[in-house]
């Protein structure tokens, strides 16, 4: 995300077209729901919208920068348990 270059599938950060339409798509699900069971208003629905494709990018860029840059406790995804 930070450099605009192509990257393996996976890659911590990497946007894609795919992810970024599911994601938009999933947003306005949500906000279709919410809206639906009125629990929101359409200007509602809309910020919701907005703030979760934001989001979205967000947790992207957190990945390009933090998580590249770190070894978090536990090793990630696929990794073995530990004191289990």
């Amino acid at each position: 995300m930070t450099t605009f270059e192509r990257v393996p599938r996976g890659t911590e950060g990497a946007v894609s077209a795919e992810g970024t339409v599911a994601g938009v798509a999933a947003s306005l699900l949500f906000a279709a729901v919410a809206l639906g069971v009125q629990q929101v208003t359409l200007p509602g629905a809309l910020a919701v919208t907005g703030a979760a494709v934001v989001a979205n990018f967000f947790e992207s860029y957190l990945g390009a920068v933090v998580q590249v840059r770190r070894v978090w406790v536990g090793g990630g995804a696929g990794a073995p348990a530990s004191g289990v």
